[in-house]
């Protein structure tokens, strides 16, 4: 973690960065020498200046880096840093009576041993705040849905495992909508399939942001033209910046499974879920997440099952939690 911050002036601008030892890796020596290279980009005109100069016919970069001297008698200290966190919830789970609270407490913690061996470890991980995924559709899918990692503590130096072809996946999801297209033989079934996914991004203002997603999927018939299934997902995200460290998130996304109850076995299904999330991240590791979501599932079978058999209530799941985390360093 490092600080910076800057201002523009007659002459150009002038730029403030500190650097804490800690956040460096080098040798327990009283005198210290270190290359150093200063670099900018500026898109707008194709430039790209370095200082000192760099020049394309050495191979190597650094070796051409102005020496930095005058350092001396500093130490990185033992960059030890532990987050620990609490956290309590009430929820309430669909078609189940009653409400719930329970509570979590748990750390995450990251210790360099000696100049690269770095030892990452958690107890009790808590990822509440971590954003649902973009919607896939996956009914009539033989293959596994792949979702991309959130979580915080899974994404630490994961660049050392990326591969052109993709080899580890840290998440899974192995339901099998498609076991329940053909009543008959439980395989999915063959026809005339159309797919497409709409997506959209707005900056409504300067901290304002919006996202929209849409994935559609339908399976017809080959013989009938009769429509198997239809299956869309609407996604709307917006997240608004009020400052650098207070945000708030909300997520709208609603599920429609429509069905031909004479070809397939699938149910009809109208899913709504609603996500709310305010953040205060003072730095990294030290921070309030205060958020809430609603599940409201089958809301078709409610509409068309009487009140007395399948009421509001009972399709109904939400969750309040709030979770506080801080980051020691020494």
């Amino acid at each position: 973690m490092w600080h910076s911050e800057g201002r523009r002036t007659s002459d150009g601008f002038i730029v403030l960065i500190a650097v804490p030892f800690r956040t460096l890796r080098f040798p327990s020596t009283k005198v210290q020498h270190w290359g150093m290279f200063f670099y900018r980009s500026i898109p707008r005109t194709g430039e790209v200046l370095y200082w000192p100069a760099c020049s394309t016919r050495i191979a190597a970069r650094f070796p051409q880096a102005a020496i930095v001297e005058g350092v001396e008698e500093v130490s990185p200290g033992r960059n030890l840093a532990v987050a620990p966190y609490a956290a309590a919830r009430t929820f309430k789970v669909p078609r189940s009576p009653g409400e719930d609270t329970d509570g979590a407490i748990g750390l995450d913690a990251k210790a360099v041993i000696k100049d690269s061996l770095v030892i990452d470890a958690t107890i009790n991980p808590d990822f509440s705040q971590v954003e649902s995924d973009q919607p896939q559709i996956t009914v009539n899918k033989p293959f596994e849905a792949f979702f991309p990692e959130k979580r915080p503590f899974f994404l630490k130096n994961a660049a050392y495992f990326t591969t052109p072809i993709q080899l580890l996946f840290t998440r899974h999801d192995i339901r099998r909508d498609a076991t329940n297209l053909t009543p008959s033989a439980g395989l999915p079934q063959a026809g005339r399939a159309f797919d497409a996914t709409g997506t959209a991004s707005l900056r409504l203002t300067r901290a304002l942001t919006s996202d929209w997603s849409l994935p559609f999927d339908r399976l017809s018939d080959r013989e009938s033209g009769r429509v198997i299934y239809s299956n869309a997902i609407t996604r709307l995200r917006l997240g608004n910046q009020f400052t650098r460290a207070t945000s708030l998130r909300m997520i709208v996304q609603h599920t429609r499974l429509d069905v031909d109850r004479g070809l397939t076995a699938l149910p009809r299904t109208r899913n709504v879920n609603h996500d709310l999330l305010f953040t205060y991240l003072a730095s990294p590791g030290t921070a309030l997440y205060v958020g809430a979501n609603c599940d409201l599932l089958d809301i078709g079978a409610a509409i068309e099952t009487p009140a007395r058999e399948v009421g509001r209530e009972s399709n109904r799941g939400w969750q309040v939690f709030t979770k506080i985390s801080y980051l020691f360093r020494r």
